[in-house]
């Protein structure tokens, strides 16, 4: 029951967040989340918390490349 409570928060987290808008983090970032929910179950009058397993990700440094369009034109000889 606990489980398929926080799978329900996180669902709705997801879904309800909005985009970010800020720049991505560098190559070698690690980042860590622990998702937490607290309800009430039915029948009882207190709460209950509960924590999802803690999970890493880290961020690999990836190439960046700009790519631009050669402003040179070739032509045949004689054409205008």
């Amino acid at each position: 029951m606990a489980a398929a409570v926080v799978a329900m928060a996180v669902l709705c987290c997801m879904l309800a967040g909005n985009a970010a808008h800020a720049a991505p983090p560098p190559g070698g970032t690690v980042i860590r989340n622990v998702a937490t929910a607290t309800y009430v179950p039915a029948g009882l009058a207190q709460t209950e918390t509960s924590s999802s397993n803690s999970v890493s990700a880290n961020v690999l440094p990836v190439e960046a490349l700009v790519l631009t369009q050669d402003q040179s034109v070739n032509r045949p000889p004689s054409s205008r």
